[in-house]
């Protein structure tokens, strides 16, 4: 029985979520959480099984085996440092168990945790939000600046039926969706 308690504190770099979960941001990009630096992949280009099991998650997932920090979860640890409540100490938390299974299998064969932003169409322009969430923030993004677009809404595929597509095989195994 994994102590989740015990992995929730520890001050290891250890992270549950390149094994549990995918984002999709709105426009494609992937990867292990909606905080990390950089991408793994992009789903306008590759299908989600292909990124799930391809050389990004998986060369990430050997390092989270390693327990190596880097600087792509640098959000995670600052905010553990200052004493706060990380992402990567909910996915420890909320996955932990998952911990046997994972250190024994390389990759589960999906994600159970998808996090999948379809496009930017909102209807709010909320103080807080920018263009990249929020379609209702493209004039006054274009009026400051802030972004270079040419269109209003970002989509992250190229299509309803694409992003049906790729959302569906994860359905059988989903245990938390976002």
């Amino acid at each position: 029985m994994v102590d989740s308690a015990a992995l929730l504190q520890s001050p290891q770099a250890y992270c549950m979520a390149p094994w549990v979960n995918m984002t999709v941001q709105i426009g494609g990009a992937t990867a292990p959480c909606c905080e990390i630096k950089g991408k793994f992949g992009d789903a306008r280009k590759r299908s989600l099984a292909d990124i799930w099991s391809g050389t990004e998650f998986q060369a990430f997932r050997a390092r989270m085996l390693r327990d190596e920090r880097t600087p792509r979860c640098w959000k995670c640890y600052e905010v553990e440092e200052a004493g706060g409540q990380s992402m990567r100490q909910d996915y420890n938390r909320n996955y932990a168990h998952k911990k046997a299974l994972i250190e024994a299998t390389p990759v589960l064969p999906q994600p159970v945790s998808p996090d999948i932003r379809f496009s930017n169409l909102c209807n709010f322009s909320c103080r807080m939000c920018w263009h990249s969430a929020s379609s209702k923030w493209f004039a006054e993004a274009r009026q400051l600046g802030w972004t270079d677009k040419t269109t209003a809404l970002i989509k992250s595929f190229d299509s309803v039926e694409a992003g049906i597509n790729s959302v569906a095989p994860l359905l059988d195994t989903v245990e938390t969706i976002y």
